[in-house]
């Protein structure tokens, strides 16, 4: 009985992540520096609000996205990512296929207060017809996990935003992003069990589209679910 009961509540869990990942919620996890395991799978659905700091008038840029994570090996894992712009008359102007690389360099063990440090890079690719960019993302991040449940992070992002390039030629006008933010499990991890986590970020960036002026502010909230460990 108490096994039908186990396996019962894993499959709930599963269907919860399945939910986000395919028809999404308004909901983000800006994940902390920590690498998937090897064979080890995410799901997550994600939120985030731009808010123009110099423009006070000007209407809120709002993405919502959803991603996968895959662990590759010990150290490194791999995403894909999607996101819809539902900005108020954008019509999906911004809309964004993404993937990515991270390498975590420090405490593979995730020895609870030890800090993890990791670096990412990311591609992106905004394909409306009249907004058509690439977008060269490196990204280090630090985690310190506090405890079984809670994992504070730093994220910085530099961002170059080209037309037509798919590869920078130069490293020009950047789009810098800080984020601080925090990650809770919302059941005590185990090898076997089904991990789902709420995310809260908040950050600050120099403009949108790259460059200075326009500086803007960042809110990011959602839930993820990650795999058993294999």
């Amino acid at each position: 009985m108490n096994r039908w009961k186990l396996f019962t509540w894993k499959e709930c869990l599963f269907l919860l992540g399945a939910a986000f990942f395919f028809f999404g919620c308004i909901a983000t996890t800006h994940r902390s520096a920590k690498t998937l395991d090897p064979g080890q799978f995410s799901l997550s659905g994600s939120y985030l609000r731009a808010e123009n700091l110099e423009e006070g008038d000007a209407e809120p840029v709002q993405l919502i996205a959803l991603d996968s994570r895959f662990g590759l090996i010990r150290g490194l894992d791999m995403g894909f990512m999607h996101t819809w712009d539902v900005s108020k008359d954008n019509e999906n102007m911004y809309a964004t296929l993404w993937g990515d690389f991270k390498v975590q360099l420090t405490n593979r063990d995730n020895i609870t207060g030890k800090p993890i440090f990791s670096l990412g890079l990311m591609k992106g690719h905004v394909y409306h017809e009249d907004a058509k960019y690439h977008i060269t993302t490196f990204s280090p991040m630090l985690s310190i996990p506090i405890d079984e449940y809670v994992t504070p992070f730093m994220i910085y992002r530099h961002e170059l935003i080209r037309q037509k390039k798919f590869l920078p030629d130069d490293f020009d006008d950047p789009r810098r992003m800080f984020v601080l933010g925090m990650e809770v499990n919302l059941l005590k991890p185990a090898p076997k069990r089904w991990i789902p986590k709420l995310g809260l970020s908040i950050g600050t960036y120099n403009s949108l589209d790259g460059g200075e002026g326009d500086d803007g502010l960042t809110l990011n909230f959602g839930l993820s679910i990650d795999s058993p460990q294999r």
